[in-house]
């Protein structure tokens, strides 16, 4: 059935279209989903990543890579409905037959351990100095205490991995993103205060070796290509 060319919204007035319950596949799932799995570390990185490499190339840098990544994932979808395969496996093997399938799969597999190990090691890093300065008795350095954080941190994660949809975990991907939004509400709230305190020359444009980490870290922050293919695949109406 083709569904490129159903409408993308209902008849159903506003309201019920925006405080109904989330269904599987609309969407607004599909927007929570992806905007959940994007906003992150990478977002709250980027104020790092501007004052790197300055106010004025921080900027150009992020509409750059926004635009770019806008045009990536519009030839993305569209390639996906050319070959009818929603997964870059697919689409690889589609394309380049069985050798392009490998590469393919070493790429994600690779890319997802290293993504995996570096948020581990953070998230574990942050979680043992809070503890500390809360009272814990502990050594955020030691052994033991990080592979017993790290082994509740797996057994958080593989339930996320159980659902054969993405659009499963809609509402798990709401309260991260409330998360999130929270402790950016909170820099807002004590940015003034924290400025006051650290003031330091804004710089417009600064460009070394070390302004080159901002680039990573603005292409991180909008990085979500691995979720795309099985989100617009999961869509009710599917349109690029």
């Amino acid at each position: 059935m083709d569904t490129a060319a159903e409408p993308l919204l209902s008849n159903r007035p506003w309201r019920q279209r925006t405080f109904s319950a989330l269904s599987p596949s609309g969407i607004r799932s599909t927007v929570l989903n992806f905007i959940g799995s994007t906003v992150g570390a990478g977002m709250l990185s980027l104020p790092y990543a501007v004052a790197t490499c300055g106010l004025l190339s921080g900027v150009l840098l992020l509409l750059f890579v926004g635009v770019s990544f806008y045009l990536f994932y519009a030839s993305l979808v569209r390639t996906c409905d050319k070959l009818t395969e929603f997964t870059y496996v697919g689409m690889m093997r589609n394309t380049y037959g069985r050798g392009g399938k490998l590469v393919v799969e070493a790429t994600v597999l690779l890319f997802q351990l290293g993504v995996m190990s570096t948020m581990n090691n953070l998230l574990c890093s942050f979680a043992l100095h809070t503890l500390l300065d809360y009272g814990v008795d502990l050594d955020p350095d030691a052994l033991h205490p990080r592979a017993l954080f790290m082994s509740v941190l797996l057994l958080v994660q593989i339930p996320m991995v159980l659902p054969e949809k993405v659009q499963a975990l809609r509402y798990a991907s709401g309260a991260s993103l409330c998360c999130v939004m929270y402790v950016a509400l909170v820099v807002l709230v004590q940015g003034p205060a924290y400025i006051a305190k650290n003031s330091q020359p804004v710089s417009l444009f600064r460009w070394d070796v070390k302004a080159l980490d901002a680039v990573g870290v603005i292409l991180f922050s909008f990085e979500n290509a691995l979720i795309v293919p099985m989100l617009y695949n999961e869509l009710e109406r599917r349109s690029p």
